[in-house]
């Protein structure tokens, strides 16, 4: 039973005592933006702790919600050690709103156990669309949707939704904004940037691994993504 815990410090007495102690947050942040806390592993049948994974998400959006976006950057940069950036890593989509939202929204009104490329785009459709322009559509907002942490994509390239998307789709309106920002940092080509400094020479470089044009188009969205976390940052600093 032990083996399916070896890499997690969090049992049962971490979480029971999580909300409200500064060390044990900042533990599990860490965790989090290091991608090392692996939420599926809650599902498990043979596990040291009975947390389920909807249980840990809501645990961690209370503690996101709590911590400004600076505090984080600040916190994840005490050891940080930059991602390794892959094409994966680099975003496209058309909206960022309907990668955030819209995504998660229509995957669990839909009931649709494992959600193809084309039926994401054909549920996403607010106007006529061929089949190929729904198929790219779908795929590059879900996949959106996936760095966020939102939906996964497994080897057949069918998507579901998250425990994290199932708690986020059950906040507010406002507490999805308040955790927009700390979702694409998130993502580690706009965690990298912004805890090395927002050097945009580096930002260059990690997206060199793509053809021009292909850096052309998405550009764009990684600038939009960046806005987000460096609006949030500003609204605390009024700068």
């Amino acid at each position: 039973m032990a083996s399916d815990c070896k890499n997690c410090p969090f049992f049962d007495e971490f979480w029971e005592s999580l909300l409200g102690d500064e060390r044990k947050e900042k533990a599990l942040l860490k965790a989090y933006y290091s991608h090392s806390l692996d939420i599926s592993c809650f599902d498990k049948q043979l596990k040291l702790c009975s947390q389920t994974p909807n249980q840990i998400c809501e645990i961690l959006i209370k503690v996101l919600l709590k911590y400004s976006t600076q505090s984080i950057i600040e916190l994840i940069a005490e050891d940080f050690i930059p991602f390794e950036i892959t094409m994966a890593d680099i975003p496209q989509f058309s909206d960022f709103e309907v990668c955030l939202k819209d995504v998660v929204d229509v995957s669990i009104r839909s009931g649709i156990d494992g959600i193809s490329y084309d039926q994401m785009g054909f549920l996403l459709r607010t106007q006529p669309r061929n089949l190929v322009a729904d198929r790219k559509y779908g795929e590059n907002q879900a996949k959106t949707a996936v760095a966020l942490g939102l939906m996964r994509m497994d080897y057949r390239h069918k998507f579901w939704v998250t425990p994290l998307g199932t708690c986020f789709y059950h906040l507010s309106d406002s507490e999805k904004k308040a955790l927009a920002p700390k979702l694409c940092l998130y993502t580690p080509l706009v965690q990298n940037y912004f805890v090395t400094g927002q050097n945009g020479k580096a930002l260059d470089g990690w997206m060199s691994i793509l053809a021009k044009s292909t850096y052309t188009r998405r550009l764009p969205n990684v600038q939009k993504m960046n806005g987000i976390v460096k609006e949030s940052i500003e609204d605390v600093y009024g700068s």
